[in-house]
């Protein structure tokens, strides 16, 4: 629990820290960003999460976004080992937001399937910022609901995307 309050600050902290560089003036002429837009096309990632329960896990990522002017839709499949030897498999749609050209501020629900657990759905919403014309940074918090049992947990991710 305590590694998840810790990821959790760590989220809000990035999403933060990525608020005020874009609303800095100084910072936006040392930092021109991507060239083009990033948010249209396919991607895949490389990232790790955290449960509210203490598990680990370590994953990738491969999607497809589609941008129209500010706003940023697509879908993304994941899948991850986890530290208790389980492995997760799912498939989400985003939809989002860019308040700028870099920052994508975004929701996302989809299906999944756990090897111990079985079947769940999941809710959630994250933050993505492009450090170049083909590569951004994201973070995201889940809630997960097993279809078998209604019982909930939470996930929180962090990852690396390479964009196409």
């Amino acid at each position: 629990m305590k590694l998840f309050r810790l990821m959790l600050a760590a989220l809000a902290g990035l999403g933060f820290q990525t608020a005020l560089a874009v609303a800095a003036d100084p910072l936006a002429q040392i930092y021109n960003g991507p060239s083009g837009s990033i948010w249209d096309g396919v991607f895949f990632g490389i990232g790790a999460s955290a449960t509210d329960s203490g598990s680990l896990g370590i994953g990738g990522t491969v999607g497809v976004n589609k941008q129209s002017d500010q706003l940023v839709y697509g879908l993304l499949f994941d899948g991850a080992l986890l530290s208790t030897g389980d492995v997760n498999l799912q498939a989400s749609g985003r939809l989002g937001f860019l308040p700028t050209d870099e920052f994508l501020l975004y929701g996302l629900a989809g299906l999944g399937a756990h090897t111990t657990y079985g079947p769940y759905a999941s809710f959630g919403g994250g933050v993505e910022f492009a450090l170049s014309d083909s590569m951004s940074i994201r973070a995201e918090a889940q809630h997960g609901i097993d279809l078998d049992t209604s019982i909930g947990y939470n996930v929180v991710v962090a990852g690396l995307n390479f964009h196409f």
